[in-house]
This record gives C-alpha cells, sequence and structure tokens, in this order.
C-alpha cells in the first residue's frame, strides 16, 4: 500500500463514490417529489377556491354571498359531471322524492355508483344557507352520515351520496312482497342504527344537527340492510319536512329542537315494527300513533305487530320496543327522551315496567296520543 503524504486523503473507491451519488440524488428525487406533490395540492385548492369565487359573482337574481372558508373544497363536484352522470338528471333515472328534492341515480367516470339529490330551492337566501348547511354537514364524521359531496351552478343545488343497492327502507317494509325480509332482527338493528346516528348528530358531533325529515324513505340501506341517513339538505329557516311526521310544536309553530327529530324517530320505530305507514290504516284503526297507544293502555300492544314477525322475536322483546318508541311520539317535547336515552334504553338489557295515564289537560281515552308512558 503506497504512503500517503501528510494532509493527503485516502483514494475514495469506485463503489463508495457510486454509492454516495446514488444517495444524493435519492434525496434529491424524493425533495423533488414533495414539492410537486405540494404544488399539485395547492393548485387544486387554488381550483377550488376559484371554483367557489366564481360561484359568489353569480348574475342577477341567482347571486348569492359565499363563506369565504371552505371545509373541503374537495367535495366540490362540477355541475356537468354529475348532470352528465345522470343522463342530464333524467326521470327514469329517478330513485326517489322527498320534501326537500328528488334523487337520482348516476355513475361518475371512475365507474362509482353514486345517488345526486336535486334541491327544491327557489330563493338567493336559501342558495346561500345551502352552502353554509353543505359546509358543515360535510364536516360531520359518522359512518352512517356520509355525502359525497355537493355542486353548485347558477340556480341549480346538488348534493351527492353513496349509492346504496337495497335503497331506502320504505321501498321494503311498506310492500307486502318484500317486507319479509327483514326479520326482527334486521327490523331492530336498523331502529338502533337510526337512534345512534341521530344521538350523534344531536349530543356528540361537533356541529349540532337537527335532521327535521326522519322517516322510512330517509333510511337508505347498505347490502347489510344497515341504515343510513338522507336528506340533511336543510336549506331554509321556514318550517320544512314532511307533514304526518312532523312534531306538532314544529309543525303548528315553527318551534325547532332536537325533539322535533325524537317524535319522527318514535313514529318510524312503529313504523318499520308494525309495517304499516302512519296514515294507512283505514278509518277503523285510526291512525297508527293513536292505534299504538289504545293497545298500550288495554296491553295488547303486540297487536300492532307486523304479522310476517310472528315467532321471531320474545313477548318482552316486543314490548320493551314499543315502549320505547310510544313516549317518542307525546305531545309535549318536554315528555319526549333525548335520543341517547332512547340509545341506552334499547341497548340495555334489563326489564322495564310501563302503564299508561292519561295527562292533566286531556283525557287518553278520547284522545290516546295525549296519554303520557311512563317508563320505570
Amino acid at each position: 500500500m503506497p504512503s500517503l503524504s501528510p494532509g493527503e486523503s485516502p483514494p475514495v473507491s469506485e463503489a463508495k463514490r457510486s454509492k454516495v451519488l446514488g444517495m444524493n440524488l435519492g434525496v434529491v428525487g424524493a425533495t423533488v417529489a414533495l414539492i410537486a406533490a405540494i404544488g399539485l395540492w395547492k393548485c387544486n385548492f387554488l381550483y377550488c377556491r376559484k371554483h367557489w369565487e366564481q360561484i359568489s359573482r353569480t348574475r342577477g337574481k341567482g347571486e348569492i354571498s359565499l363563506s369565504p372558508t371552505i371545509a373541503n373544497p374537495e367535495l366540490i363536484f362540477i355541475y356537468d359531471i354529475l348532470k352528465a352522470a345522470t343522463s342530464n338528471i333524467r326521470a327514469d333515472n329517478k330513485l326517489g322524492q322527498g320534501g326537500f328534492g328528488s334523487a337520482f341515480k348516476g355513475v361518475l367516470p371512475d365507474d362509482r355508483e353514486v345517488a345526486v339529490k336535486r334541491l327544491h330551492i327557489g330563493s338567493s337566501q336559501e342558495g346561500a344557507e345551502f352552502l353554509n348547511e353543505a359546509n358543515l354537514i360535510s364536516r360531520v364524521q359518522h359512518m352512517n352520515v356520509k355525502l359525497l359531496g355537493f355542486s353548485v351552478e347558477s340556480s341549480e343545488r346538488l348534493l351527492v351520496y353513496e349509492y346504496l343497492q337495497n335503497n331506502s327502507l320504505d321501498k321494503i317494509i311498506f310492500d307486502t312482497t318484500k317486507s319479509s325480509s327483514l326479520g326482527w332482527r334486521e327490523r331492530y338493528e336498523i331502529i338502533v342504527g337510526t337512534a345512534c346516528v341521530l344521538a350523534y348528530l344531536h349530543e356528540e358531533s361537533d356541529i349540532k344537527i337537527v335532521h327535521r325529515d326522519i322517516k322510512a324513505s330517509n333510511i337508505l340501506l347498505d347490502y347489510k340492510h344497515g341504515p343510513k341517513i338522507a336528506d340533511q339538505s336543510h336549506v331554509s329557516s321556514r318550517v320544512v319536512g314532511t307533514f304526518g311526521y312532523m312534531a306538532p310544536e314544529y309543525a303548528l309553530q315553527g318551534q325547532l329542537t332536537e325533539k322535533a327529530d325524537v317524535f319522527s324517530f318514535g313514529l318510524l320505530l312503529l313504523e318499520i315494527i308494525s309495517g304499516r305507514k302512519n296514515q294507512s290504516l283505514g278509518e277503523d284503526m285510526g291512525f297508527l300513533i293513536e292505534r299504538t297507544w289504545r293497545l298500550c293502555k288495554t296491553e295488547r300492544a303486540l297487536e300492532v305487530m307486523d304479522p310476517t314477525l310472528e315467532g321471531s322475536y320474545l313477548w318482552k322483546e316486543g314490548i320493551i320496543v314499543i315502549k320505547i318508541g310510544l313516549p317518542c311520539t307525546q305531545a309535549a317535547a318536554a315528555l319526549r327522551p333525548s335520543m341517547s336515552r332512547v340509545v341506552w334504553m334499547l341497548t340495555n338489557e334489563r326489564e322495564h315496567s310501563y302503564r299508561v295515564k292519561a295527562s292533566d289537560n286531556h283525557s287518553a281515552a278520547a284522545d290516546p296520543s295525549s296519554g303520557i308512558l311512563e317508563l320505570r
């Protein structure tokens, strides 16, 4: 080995030199990739922000004022893409209609199937409220409240949800040829799942949300019949919802609290276990709520149950579910339980006793729904 003079570095092998060079190139490559990724994200963000700014400068009567902060710009869908996905929002793609608008099936360019909700919005004020509501709903983090995005184009307001093959609950439980496919256990899980979502929206979410239109057609079912709540499209300060499902204080006086959802949930529960709509019973039976109160008062509550469920549930199970649903439908909002209380009662195994008494101001015999069901 040749001797080195003072201050002279030892020679570096070719292999070592190549290794060092490779490491340097790797660091440079990773840095460039990171900068490129940041650049792409920024371009996408600026594009979405520009899109919102263009919307805020809409012409004439359609002019709306947008919040400068967008919770998640990735939720913005281009209107033309949704229009093409639904074949120009064609009638034969219609999935259903609710109090806030109609839903249409669509297929996105990436082959994802979606449900596109086209809202009924008339004024510029309602348009602005829609954007605020969509912004709020997009911040809700719950697996059973899934908003994929929304779109604004002139007077058009669209919400995009995941498409569920089993469609909505009403298409099954109110169809005598299909209702038997939902046994007691499936119906019970739908009741509990819906109650859990509402409890989350009312008490656990960062943003308190009152749905205002809980009914069977707004409960979507996945391939396992798991419930997902649709139609959180509450874009107006006026009274909205579906008559027959609205709490008395909300329908008559416009007083909105989470107890309005509790009332609608109680009615939905009775529809699920009976397989009947509240207003489809015929004159000899009366409305579902009133009939259930009368049967409960005379200790014949199980007569309200869907005959196809006979033999699939225990007597105690049926009674407990009925007596949990009925307090939710009481005329006085203060007497209705919270949704978290409902969830606790549905998932707690201990036996309850119950009795029905007349309220102080009304006779339960004359008006069964004015009675008070006491849980002890």
